[in-house]
């Protein structure tokens, strides 16, 4: 699953705690934010995200960060 960081009502840590929290199995979340920063990065897999995006991104990245989860 993709989710943006800032979203409105809702950031992207709360969304991966809540997935995170409410499935038997882990299911695989990537943030991804303009906020290109190393203590964010930490804290969305804190969180329980498999992975951070910066964007832009390009269709390589996110294939890189696909292949890697599966």
């Amino acid at each position: 699953m993709l989710v943006d960081l800032k979203m409105p009502g809702i950031s992207g840590f709360e969304v991966a705690e809540w997935i995170n929290g409410m499935s038997g199995s882990r299911p695989v979340v990537v943030v991804v934010s303009a906020l290109a920063t190393v203590e964010a990065a930490v804290e969305v897999t804190r969180h329980g995200a498999f992975d951070f995006l910066v964007k832009p991104f390009t269709p390589s990245d996110l294939l890189q960060v696909v292949e890697r989860a599966v």
